[in-house]
C-alpha cells in the first residue's frame, strides 16, 4: 500500500494486493433517491468491497463500496489509473480496466475482458467474458462473450468480409 491510499472499513484485501498512491477503496457513493417532493435524499451506502488475490488499483483511482451488498475486484484483475468503480460492480477475474475508465454502479464485467483507456460502462450494464471495449467507447447495452464494441454509443466491431486473397 502506497502513500495516501484510504481503505474503508468493511474492505476485504486478498494476498498480494498492490494500492498505488492516492487509491480510494471502499468510500461511499453518490447513493441518492428523489422523494416524493423530487428532493434527493441520502440512499444508505452499507456494504463492502473486496479485493480479491493479486489485484493492483492504480494511482488516484477509486472503488465504492456496494449500496447493500459488495463491490468485488476479481483475482488477478489491474486496474488503471484514474479509473472510478460504481457502487455494487462486480469485476471479473483477470480483467483489465485501463486508466481514465468508468463503471457505473451495479455493473458486471467479465472474465478476461479488456476496457480500454476513457471508455464508460453506463449503470446496470453486463460486460460478458472476453469482451473488449474501445478507446473511448460509451457502451448503453449488455455485450455478449467476446465481441469487441466500439463508438459513441458503442456497437460491435463490424469484421471486413471482403478478402483480398485469391
Amino acid at each position: 500500500i502506497e502513500h495516501r491510499v484510504y481503505v474503508a472499513s468493511k474492505t476485504k484485501i486478498g494476498r498480494n494486493v498492490y494500492l498505488q498512491t492516492g487509491s480510494v477503496i471502499g468510500c461511499k457513493g453518490q447513493g441518492f433517491e428523489r422523494n416524493e417532493k423530487g428532493s434527493f435524499e441520502k440512499f444508505p451506502q452499507v456494504g463492502g468491497v473486496v479485493l480479491e488475490d493479486d489485484v493492483e488499483v492504480g494511482a488516484n483511482s477509486t472503488i465504492v463500496r456496494g449500496a447493500l451488498l459488495e463491490t468485488r475486484i476479481g483475482k488477478g484483475s489491474k486496474i488503471g489509473h484514474l479509473t472510478d468503480i460504481g457502487h455494487n460492480v462486480q469485476v471479473g477475474k483477470h480483467v483489465f480496466i485501463s486508466a481514465c475508465v468508468l463503471v457505473g454502479g451495479s455493473s458486471i464485467v467479465g472474465d478476461f475482458s479488456w476496457l480500454a483507456p476513457k471508455c464508460c460502462i453506463r449503470n446496470n450494464i453486463k460486460i460478458g467474458r472476453k469482451v473488449t471495449v474501445g478507446l473511448g467507447a460509451v457502451v448503453t447495452h449488455d455485450v455478449q462473450d467476446g465481441l469487441t464494441v466500439v463508438g459513441v454509443p458503442a456497437r460491435p466491431l463490424k469484421k471486413n468480409n471482403s478478402s483480398h486473397e485469391k
